[in-house]
């Protein structure tokens, strides 16, 4: 009897200290919920912790009174039913809300399986991820856009050397600069097994895909890949506006430093020669005073037309120059030219021939062809020695005519014929009379040919003279 007692004591104190255990699990099992609630999470894991609680709870009550499995002496039987019932009605509580935190758990585990899948094909680029035996483990849609020759082989479980030879094998992507397959392959599973910083690789199809890999903790490697095409395009683009604006900016520094330099010197003569007849003229004789107006009169030309060429060429740069393409006589045009030239060249006894036999009318502007063949005959006499010879020819080539200004001059090396179309480069040198010149014209007739859809072509030896050529179009009719 007193054993019984005993017994009795010992499974009430138990039963205490289990229920007060599960009293401390209830009260943060309710915390835990609301914090989970606050946090818009699934706290599917404290449902079974609660279900557990409860069937350890009822199981344990049971064990401990109950031991020989026959109803309390001296209970009625009634007693004894009610007590079974608490038991079943607790176990069954405690398997529901186990079972409710199990399939709260699954429902957890699926709605974040479903919003990783969801952030890893929301990535703009390729993502891929092998496991540390270098298996497949996760693609995501981007990959098979990126490679559409090579999408079928990107299923889980293969290794990263299955995708690069099927990659091969069907075009996808393939050996560069002349490697071959086996080479190719080895050097991308180094750098596929060792990753240091990304790679860019060209494609077959002109494409450029920047490949960068990162090893994990568990020894896995996660890749992103990324179709860097329209950067590298908007790059080289970017560059090119860059040169052009260095190139303007070249241009602007040379057209300052020829109105601030080059156009100074015809201005000083003007100057000198003007201030030697005001000052002098009464004590000159009539020889002296005519040979003096003859200077100040070509100083006054060459101020002008280092004046007409620069306003040339603004408006060209501001594409401000009026533009009147029409059918024209060529043969003519370069019959006027040489006429108004001919005493400069006559000065140095210099023979001006007109061979130029073209039948056909060119479609251009005639301000801008007079502009051109006003610069290269004057540069031709400018260059060329006393008794020397300057040809002129023309000719058809294809749908363009051509016409050709050849001379006996002093030529150039080949050095100086490279910077001859360069705003950039100084190319200011002296005539065989020690005529100033700044390089300007040739420029100015390189625009007005490229303007009117021809092409200058320039030829020269030097010490035995050069040859310039222009295209024009041929008028239709």
């Amino acid at each position: 009897m007193l054993e019984r007692q005993v017994n009795t004591k010992m499974t009430d104190i138990l039963a205490e200290s289990v229920f007060a255990t599960s009293l401390v699990l209830l009260i943060f099992y309710i915390f835990h919920v609301g914090r989970a609630k606050a946090l818009n999470k699934r706290p599917g894991w404290t449902w079974v912790l609660a279900g557990l609680c409860v069937l350890s709870f009822t199981s344990t009550m049971h064990f401990w009174r109950h031991l020989d499995g026959a109803a309390p002496e001296g209970d009625p039987d009634g007693a004894w039913a009610y007590q079974i019932g608490q038991y079943v009605v607790g176990f069954l509580g405690g398997m529901v809300l186990l079972t409710v935190g199990l399939l709260r758990v699954v429902a957890d585990s699926r709605r974040n399986e479903q919003m990783l899948t969801a952030t890893v094909e929301g990535i703009s680029e390729g993502l891929i991820y092998f496991d540390a035996n270098d298996r497949l483990v996760l693609v995501n849609g981007k990959i098979a856009e990126m490679y559409p020759l090579a999408r079928d082989v990107f299923v889980s479980g293969v290794s990263y050397e299955t995708c690069l030879r099927t990659g091969v094998e069907t075009g996808q992507w393939g050996p560069e600069d002349g490697d071959d397959v086996e080479t190719w392959i080895r050097r991308r599973l180094d750098h596929h097994f060792n990753p240091n910083g990304a790679v860019e690789f060209n494609m077959p199809d002109g494409r450029i895909i920047r490949v960068e890999e990162r090893k994990t903790r568990d020894g896995g490697i996660v890749g992103v890949r990324a179709d860097i095409t329209d950067l590298r395009q908007a790059r080289r683009e970017i560059e090119a506006q860059r040169d052009e604006l260095e190139k303007l900016n070249a241009q602007k520094d040379r057209f300052f430093a020829i109105i601030a330099h080059d156009l100074k010197s015809p201005f000083s003569g003007l100057l000198q020669f003007s201030k030697m007849l005001a000052t002098r003229s009464s004590s000159m004789s009539p020889k002296e005073i005519s040979e003096y107006g003859k200077m100040l009169h070509r100083a006054s030309e060459q101020a002008y037309k280092l004046l007409e060429d620069l306003l040339d060429w603004s408006r060209l740069q501001l594409d401000r120059m009026e533009f009147e393409p029409a059918a024209m006589d060529a043969k003519q045009a370069i019959e006027t030219s040489l006429n108004r030239l001919g005493p400069l060249a006559s000065a140095k006894q210099i023979t001006l021939r007109n061979d130029a036999d073209l039948k056909r009318r060119v479609h251009a502007d005639a301000h801008m062809v007079d502009t051109i063949l006003r610069n290269l005959i004057d540069n031709a006499i400018k260059f060329t020695p006393d008794r020397g010879m300057i040809t002129v020819t023309s000719g058809e080539v294809g749908d363009f005519g051509f016409i050709e200004i050849s001379d006996t001059g002093v030529g150039m090396d080949p050095g100086k014929l490279e910077k001859l179309f360069r705003l950039d480069q100084k190319l200011s040198s002296k005539g065989t009379k020690g005529e100033t010149g700044t390089g300007f014209g040739l420029l100015l007739c390189k625009e007005l040919v490229e303007k009117q859809g021809g092409q200058i072509l320039v030829q020269s030896t030097e010490g035995r003279g050069s040859a310039v050529r222009f295209t024009l179009p041929l008028h239709p009719n």
